[in-house]
Parts: C-alpha cells; sequence; structure tokens
C-alpha cells in the first residue's frame, strides 16, 4: 500500500532577510521617471476603471526599494487602499495570490519580469516596466548579425517587450521577414489564428516552418532563455544582453543539459520514495498535476510525499533524507532546478511522465510547463507504468516490482480463527505456571 502524506515547512523570514539584493544600474528609474518607468498613469485607469478598493502591488527585488514611492502615486491619484507584497512567497515572476488573499485584496499589479502564468481567482494588471536601455546599440547588432531576406523571430524577455517593439518599427521596412513575437497576457483575450505559434508565453504569427529560420533574443542569460531554447534549439539563436551589452551565438549547451536531465530520471527509476515538492499555489492547473503525479506515481509503486516548503534550499530538503528523488510543481520559469547543489535530484512533472510512461515516446525533448501534460492537453498521455523487471542503467541490477498490497478479503476469509493470548505484565503473565 502506497503512503502519501503532506508536509508544510514554515518559514521564519530569515531567507528574505538574508537575501542579497543586486539592483542593475542601468535598468532602474531615477526618481522623477517613475510614472514613465512603471506606467503609473496606466495602473491608475486599471483601478479606476474596475472599481477596485484594495490594491496589492507587488516587485522584484531588483525593484523593492520602489514599493513605497509608487505605493504613495497610486494612493494619492486614485484614493484607494495600496498594500505592498514585499516577499513573495515563491518566485518573483509568479503572481502572489496567497498573499494577496491573506490581507483581502481584490486586485494585484505585478511588477517586473513575469512568467505570464494564469493566476486561479484575482484579476491581475501586467507592469513589465520600461527599463533605461540602449537602442541604438541594439539595433546595430540586429543589422550585423542578420541578412535582410532571413526570416527572423524577435524573442525577448518581459521587461524588454517596449525594447523590442521599438526595435521592430525601425527594421520592418529593410527586413520584410522579421517576425515580432507578442506576449500571451493571462485574462486577455485577442483574435488567435490557427496557424499562430504559442511558444512559452509569445505569441508568433505568420511563422513560416518551410524555411530556415533564425531567432533574436533580447534578455539575460536565465530560465525564460533556457526556454526558449528548449523549444527552438540553440544553432541558430542569438541572443543579446541589454545590461552587459554583449552577443552570443549559442551552442553546446542543450546537449550537456538533456546527458545530465536523463540521468535524473534514471535516478527516479530505481527510486523507490518520491518527494512531490509544491512550488506554487497560484498557477492554474497545479492542484490537478498534483493529484495527477500521486496517481502515476502510486501505478508505478512509488511510495511519495506531498511537500511544501516555500523557497528550495539544499539545507531545507535535506531535512528528508528518506526521499530519493523530487518532483517540482512550479511555473516554466522555476520548475527546473539545477540539482548540483542538493542532495537528491529535483525532476520535472513532464520528467517523470517520460521516466515512468512506457506509452510517452521520448525524443530528447524537455517540456517545463505541466498545463499541457494533463487531462485534455495536447502533450497527455495516458499513463501505463514500465514493465518489470527492468535494468538500472546506473547499478546494472534488475529494478523489481515491490509493492505491498495487504491481505485481500478472500485470504482473509480463510485465516485462522482468533484465540485469547496472553494477560498480565511482562514479567509476570497470568498464564504462567508460577501465577497458578
Amino acid at each position: 500500500m502506497i503512503d502519501s502524506r503532506v508536509f508544510s515547512l514554515s518559514n521564519d523570514g530569515g531567507a528574505a532577510m538574508e537575501r542579497e539584493v543586486r539592483v542593475s544600474p542601468t535598468l532602474v528609474p531615477d526618481t522623477g521617471d517613475l510614472e514613465f518607468y512603471f506606467e503609473i498613469s496606466r495602473c491608475v485607469s486599471w483601478i479606476n476603471s474596475n472599481g477596485f478598493k484594495k490594491v496589492c502591488i507587488q516587485f522584484p527585488d531588483s525593484l523593492l526599494g520602489y514599493s513605497v514611492a509608487v505605493g504613495a502615486l497610486l494612493e494619492k491619484q486614485t484614493g484607494e487602499r495600496i498594500h505592498i507584497l514585499a516577499d513573495s512567497t515563491y518566485g518573483s515572476c509568479c503572481v502572489d495570490e496567497k498573499t494577496a488573499l491573506h490581507v483581502g485584496g481584490d486586485s494585484i499589479i505585478h511588477f517586473g519580469p513575469s512568467c505570464l502564468s494564469q493566476t486561479q481567482r484575482t484579476p491581475v494588471l501586467f507592469i513589465f516596466t520600461r527599463p533605461n536601455v540602449d537602442l541604438t546599440k541594439t539595433l546595430q547588432l540586429f543589422r550585423s548579425k542578420f541578412d535582410t531576406k532571413e526570416q527572423v523571430v524577435i524573442l525577448y524577455d518581459t521587461i524588454y517587450e517596449s525594447l523590442a517593439k521599438d526595435l521592430f518599427d525601425e527594421i520592418k521596412s529593410g527586413y520584410p521577414k522579421a517576425i515580432l513575437s507578442t506576449l500571451v497576457i493571462p485574462g486577455t483575450t485577442t483574435d488567435d489564428e490557427k496557424d499562430d505559434w504559442i511558444l512559452h508565453g509569445r505569441r508568433i504569427s505568420n511563422f513560416s516552418s518551410g524555411g530556415k529560420s533564425r531567432f533574436f533574443y533580447i534578455g539575460g542569460s536565465g530560465r525564460t532563455l533556457l526556454n526558449f531554447l528548449l523549444n527552438v534549439g540553440e544553432g541558430d539563436m542569438v541572443t543579446y544582453d541589454p545590461i552587459t551589452q554583449t552577443s552570443e551565438e549559442r551552442g553546446g549547451e542543450l546537449t550537456r543539459l538533456v546527458m545530465r536531465r536523463n540521468f535524473y530520471m534514471e535516478k527516479l527509476k530505481d527510486a523507490s520514495t518520491v518527494g512531490i515538492l509544491v512550488g506554487t499555489l497560484a498557477v492554474d492547473g497545479y492542484l490537478g498535476i498534483i493529484e495527477q503525479l500521486k496517481q502515476n506515481l502510486h501505478k508505478a509503486s512509488k511510495r511519495f510525499y506531498v511537500v511544501q516548503i516555500g523557497d528550495i534550499t539544499p539545507p531545507k530538503l535535506a531535512n528528508f533524507p528518506q526521499i530519493e528523488v523530487f518532483v517540482l510543481v512550479a511555473c516554466p520559469e522555476s520548475t527546473m532546478v539545477d540539482s548540483k547543489e542538493f542532495f537528491q535530484p529535483i525532476l520535472t512533472p513532464y520528467e517523470v511522465d517520460v521516466a515512468l510512461n512506457r506509452r510517452r515516446d521520448w525524443k530528447g525533448d524537455i517540456l517545463l510547463d505541466y498545463r499541457p501534460l494533463l487531462l485534455g492537453g495536447n502533450r497527455h498521455v495516458l499513463f501505463e507504468p514500465s514493465q518489470f523487471p527492468d535494468l538500472s542503467l546506473l547499478s546494472g541490477e534488475l529494478r523489481i516490482n515491490t509493492e505491498w498490497k495487504g491481505l485481500n478479503e478472500s485470504e482473509a476469509a480463510t485465516s485462522e480463527k482468533m484465540i485469547t493470548g496472553r494477560s498480565g505484565r511482562a514479567e509476570h503473565y497470568m498464564e504462567e505456571p508460577i501465577n497458578k
């Protein structure tokens, strides 16, 4: 019988107090530019038009120092109460709906980078900010890297949306095949075309898959870039970081990454106990994927525990030495964790399905968004556990299904009848000769 338990470790806030906040001088606004940088007029219009009375504003660590000034501007121009969400429950890219509900907030304004994940209940306005970056250098680099006849797709981190739009306006006449991806904002409606390519929260229209395509990414190295590389490959992508003003042609990273993730999946096959890490309480469908993981792990004869610990750190996970492998349920920006510093590997829900579902045909791809795996999703595959015995590629030994099912009803019916046992204390039972 498979045992399932739920652990929740409270956070004393020490990590937030000790966290080092790194602010990039090229991105932060001057005090007089706050209204432009944080799009205050747009925020005011959204609050007033919807009649919100208790608005929560959320900032990443790098912009938290401006939260009081922004809150004061919004209160002054709307006359409504503003609450600052100063410490996100999970990653700052996710909307902290849980904390907003604790203060009774009826809406959230999320500032800065975002994973664009759909929330459960609370209305959200995304403000990606307007960083102070150099359009001229971005334009010069683009023209030096791409031919005017190439099909080039412009991708970007969310905070560089305005820079990407300005770049496209400058080059679209000379690059007729250039395509600007647009953000898919949760809660907004658009006229979707059936041929549109939705790539990690970006809509790519008029994309021709017949010929050779190249990609230009604006943003730094990080999880957003990793998501794009996993989907489009790295041989035809040029990246540009507006902060360092450096560019790079990506190559060689994905092969090493896939090899390492394949090793983690083999560790999962050998494991008998798995921990399901809850890395979000706001992203749409998180309860569904947790339940699906529990059912599939049970079918694969794995003992599992559901663990909620807030920020994931090696010391926290070290408190569960009986758990051999973890699987993290989180937004696409946070679900893949480099396990080098951890005692146990941390996998994604997709990797669990690849490792344990014999119906899943794996071609070396890595899917970070768990929502397509849910029932009705375009990547959902009916789960069927792997056959036993199976040879472990790590130990060279046979893996055998050791699931214990307990005593069934037919066996219980033929069991011996109950008899009276001993009574008294262990030092002298009443049935012993000395007491007769």
